[in-house]
């Protein structure tokens, strides 16, 4: 199956979910859960703004993390070399680093590096799939 189509098969399973009175998880500016792994253990930072991901990204996400064949706990990591930085390094990592920031919205995880963490903080990465299958993310600034 080609990713667009599976990526359209979620989306329609959502809307599915929807019609039937359950509903799917919207982005609100504080990502579901946010936790930091330090030394060794998880530090849950509840209500700290975070990055948050529209339900496109987290489909786009989960299905891209799927299809890498990674063990339990694989995600999409982005960091960038500057804190106000533009430009982002996305990868599909088996854990996060020991000081990334974790979130993780309707089972899609994302590891933030410390300093796409501090530039993303204000932000929601969005996606969009084209119909040969390629991604591309945007990041739009949060809605109140």
């Amino acid at each position: 199956m080609r990713f667009a189509e599976a990526v359209r098969e979620r989306r329609e399973a959502v809307a599915k979910g929807a019609q039937s009175g359950a509903s799917a998880p919207r982005s609100q500016g504080v990502a579901e859960s946010v936790a930091i792994l330090k030394g060794g253990h998880f530090v849950i930072a509840e209500e700290k703004r975070m990055l948050t991901l529209t339900d496109t990204a987290t489909m786009v996400v989960k299905e891209i993390v799927d299809r890498s064949g990674g063990p339990d706990g694989t995600g999409l990591r982005i960091n960038a070399e500057d804190p106000a930085g533009t430009e982002f390094a996305v990868e599909i990592v088996p854990t996060p680093e020991e000081t990334d920031a974790i979130v993780e919205q309707a089972g899609a995880r994302v590891y933030l590096g410390g300093n796409a963490a501090e530039a993303l903080a204000d932000k929601t990465l969005d996606a969009s799939v084209s119909p040969d299958g390629r991604v591309a993310f945007d990041v739009v600034p949060q809605q109140a």
